[in-house]
């Protein structure tokens, strides 16, 4: 059994990443073929984390973020199919964990999250070689939320912010942040996944509510 852990697809295949077990933050990677679940051991690991994400780029998998065993982490690592390495940019967005990221275009997009003293409300893009901040306006600060990219754009919901449930629905379009007015939404969500399907996004799981909950 794990939580917090980080999935994304490469090519035939999807890659698991770490998580939290019983305490203990994990390091191993594995993957699924649609029938089988095959461990990954490598003699280079990301360190043990939960709270963080992967997203697909290219040929390519990035890994951001987390709760490590000292406190929230801010390092990015590439996983090519076969081995992990870690990129060293000039400039990295702030340790974060429960956070979210996903593709859009020939960029990784990351939004929020919790630096383990508040939750944030930042953007930034990763192009494989540089992490850039963009945009200073969007959703607020929040954590737990889930993206998801549907055809050029990626959407966001929900998430925990200002000590409450969100269900807001926002849009990234590589510019700007649109929220979404919407006849029907699902009800507030946290810890939630977003996938698409198609010209759909599905929303899975979580924890759903409209009280407050704390920072």
């Amino acid at each position: 059994l794990r939580g917090g852990h980080a999935m994304a697809t490469l090519g035939t295949r999807v890659v698991l990443f770490g998580g939290s077990s019983g305490g203990t933050r994990l390091n191993d990677t594995w993957e699924w073929d649609g029938s089988t679940w095959a461990s990954r051991p490598q003699s280079v690991n990301p360190p043990g984390r939960s709270g963080h994400a992967l997203a697909a780029l290219g040929t390519k998998l990035v890994l951001f973020g987390g709760a490590g065993a000292t406190g929230t982490l801010n390092d990015t690592w590439e996983w090519d199919g076969s081995s992990w390495t870690r990129k060293t940019p000039a400039t990295s967005p702030p340790g974060r964990s429960e956070f979210a990221m996903a593709t859009r275009g020939a960029k990784a997009v990351l939004f929020g999250g919790h630096s383990g003293v508040s939750s944030l409300d930042d953007t930034w893009e990763w192009d494989g070689v540089t992490w850039t901040p963009v945009s200073s306006n969007g959703p607020p600060a929040r954590y737990g939320h889930a993206l998801a990219t549907l055809g050029t754009r990626v959407v966001l919901f929900g998430g925990v912010g200002n000590f409450a449930f969100l269900g807001d629905t926002w849009e990234w379009d590589g510019a700007q942040w649109a929220q979404q007015t919407l006849a029907r939404s699902p009800p507030p969500h946290y810890r939630h996944t977003l996938s698409t399907l198609g010209t759909l996004v599905a929303l899975f799981g979580g924890v759903s509510g409209s009280g407050g909950v704390g920072e």
